[in-house]
């Protein structure tokens, strides 16, 4: 880590894995970062996300943390440096889950693509359960854009995941914001590409940027959105709900996440019922993110009633 010690900085991350006990319910109390942390800005989103974004000094003062969450409570953190280039994410009792395999040899860089219109980016990602994975695609400038009176510009992605062999994990397109006073990406809509068409997406725009002070700053339940997840008769009400139905009881597990993937990916990975096929067990659950959604080349049939 840079202009760290090594044992200093191994406590501090060591104070981010309690993180998950120390977090609020969902539904209740503001959000703690942990211990010498500072949060600075809470987004409510679409799709039933919010997210309370933070920085810690202790482990490297110019990088940026962010944890979301869903009705269930907290089920994704991540950490960039301040070129807004992915360095970890995973759930919040193990946030550096997966990891990029330093040194990054082409880095996403915020600063290129507000300078120039364009970045790519292809590095190397690794996790326990995926070992290493490339990551290789593109961000765009296509407009400008004020929500909530932010500031934003509004880009187009392609990323695209390869195994050691060369072989396509994911392959993603979207949109999404970029902000050069936060020096960060905030989502937008994602889709699984599955040969050669979208299959399923997700919409995750920002609502409302919200500071210190303000009402609603460090909210923990996200306002926007929720009612629109699907369920089916006897299905768990909601989609983390749903997801976090482990046989151990923690916390949703997201393989080989990164940011840019769409929550539909995040559903494949996650959920694991008694079929063991995601997507019988996705429509056991009523839940898919998208009428005729594709499960791992499986069609998920919408429950009767069920909307995405």
């Amino acid at each position: 880590m840079k202009g760290k010690a090594g044992i200093p900085a191994r406590a501090a991350l060591a104070a981010l894995l309690p993180f998950a006990c120390a977090l609020p319910a969902a539904g209740q109390g503001s959000f703690a970062p942990p211990e010498g942390c500072e949060s600075y800005l809470t987004v409510q989103a679409q799709n039933c996300v919010v997210t309370n974004h933070y920085v810690c000094p202790a482990i490297d003062p110019e990088h940026q943390f962010r944890t979301d969450f869903g009705e269930a409570g907290p089920y994704f953190t991540s950490r960039i440096d301040n070129k807004a280039h992915w360095v970890s994410s995973g759930p919040p009792d193990d946030p550096e889950e997966t990891r990029t395999v330093p040194p990054p040899g082409d880095p996403g860089d915020v600063d290129e693509l507000i300078a120039n219109g364009v970045d790519t980016f292809d590095f190397y990602q690794e996790s326990p359960q995926e070992g290493r994975t490339r990551i290789t695609g593109y961000d765009r400038i296509v407009g400008e854009i004020e929500i909530d009176g932010e500031p934003l510009f509004r880009t187009e992605f392609e990323m695209t995941r390869t195994d050691e062999s060369g072989r396509v994990i994911e392959h993603v397109t979207g949109k999404e914001y970029v902000s050069e006073r936060h020096r960060r990406f905030f989502a937008g809509f994602a889709a699984d590409v599955i040969d050669g068409r979208e299959a399923a997406g997700i919409d995750r725009s920002p609502v409302e940027f919200i500071y210190p002070g303000e009402p609603g700053f460090g909210a923990t339940y996200p306002r926007y959105g929720c009612e629109l997840i699907s369920q089916g008769p006897g299905a768990e009400p909601r989609l983390w709900r749903a997801a976090a139905r482990r046989s151990d009881g923690g916390i949703p597990r997201f393989i080989g996440l990164h940011p840019k993937m769409s929550k539909a990916v995040h559903l494949r990975q996650t959920i694991a019922g008694p079929s063991g096929r995601p997507a019988d067990d996705a429509a056991a659950y009523g839940l898919v993110p998208r009428p005729g959604a594709l499960f791992d080349g499986q069609r998920v049939t919408v429950p009767t009633g069920g909307q995405s």
